[in-house]
């Protein structure tokens, strides 16, 4: 029988993919533990079991599926009924509703574009040239290429604090386009890097103060949902407000200890959040305010980052 497509929908109903085996997304074996029934990969044409029965399924060797593009794994029909058994008790809350694959499809993609359109139009170079239209492009281009990606369809399949996720597809967009005012300079952004741009922070948008919470908070719910993420991911997470003069939360780490896109994204970062804290401003005061708050502790950020997102701020209008 002809091996079926693999999908990317995340899920626990079962899609049986020959008459021996039963296929499920990796997630569900978060956090590690012993399981009681073996797991196997499918690769090159063939089922390999990757873990005994008995043995732990453990995060070094999930995160290392993901790198490879692979989300599921497979249990033999034999142990169908044990698996069923485990997972009741283990995650009695995970089952999700029975949903058509095609509408579901649907509705995440809706749900991209309509992101990144807000990602497009929340800001606007006031004296738009071939060359800011050209970089703009490209930001979105990046943004768009991780929206699309299979590892990020339960971000878009689930709801968010709209405040939060505005914030980070704020964040996300600038971050970029001002890696691409770079010039020689520009640094790789990798999928990683821009993922935790985009859900750095989806518990509560903190409008008047810079909280560590925020993003701790952020973290536990992704524990909470059985989420897996490359351990890269979670390193920006919780370094997102780390500054470059070492000032910043929770580990005073200073620039040498913290990566070019770090050092970009924390510029982008509290600017956001220091325009967000003049609530009675109008969104052109409210720019200039952040900037000149910023200006008052240069210190805190890469002086060559900082003076290209001066630049880029001169050109533009924040509109959300």
């Amino acid at each position: 029988m002809e091996e079926k497509k693999i999908s990317s929908s995340i899920h626990t109903s079962p899609l049986k993919i020959k008459q021996d085996y039963y296929r499920y997304h990796f997630s569900l074996l978060i956090p590690d533990e012993e399981v009681p029934f073996a797991v196997s990969v499918f690769f090159k044409g063939k089922y390999l079991e990757i873990v005994k029965r008995g043995e732990v399924a453990n995060l070094k060797l999930i995160a290392s599926m993901y790198i490879e593009k692979n989300y599921f794994f497979y249990i033999l029909q034999a142990e169908k009924e044990m698996f069923d058994i485990w997972l009741k008790k283990r995650h009695h809350f995970h089952v999700l509703p029975k949903i058509n694959l095609s509408e579901q499809n649907n509705i995440i993609e809706h749900k991209i574009k309509e992101y990144l359109k807000y990602a497009d139009d929340c800001f606007r170079f006031t004296e738009e040239t071939i060359t800011s239209r050209q970089k703009k492009s490209s930001a979105l281009s990046q943004l768009r290429e991780v929206c699309f990606h299979p590892s990020m369809r339960w971000f878009f399949a689930d709801e968010w604090n709209s405040e939060s996720v505005n914030h980070c597809a704020r964040v996300s967009i600038l971050t970029l386009l001002l890696n691409e005012y770079l010039g020689d300079d520009k640094i790789d952004c990798s999928l990683f890097f821009v993922q935790a741009s985009m859900i750095h922070e989806l518990c509560a948008f903190a409008k008047h103060e810079i909280s560590y919470e925020c993003g701790k908070s952020t973290l536990e719910l992704l524990k909470e949902k059985q989420l897996a993420f490359d351990q890269r991911v979670i390193n920006y997470m919780k370094d997102q407000l780390e500054l470059y003069s070492g000032l910043g939360i929770p580990n005073g780490k200073k620039f040498h200890e913290l990566g070019n896109d770090q050092q970009l994204f924390s510029i982008v970062n509290y600017f956001d959040h220091h325009r967000h804290s003049f609530v009675n401003l109008t969104k052109a005061k409210s720019t200039a305010e952040a900037i000149n708050k910023m200006n008052g502790s240069k210190e805190d950020f890469n002086p060559l980052y900082f003076q290209a997102f001066l630049k880029i701020i001169e050109q533009c209008e924040i509109l959300s």
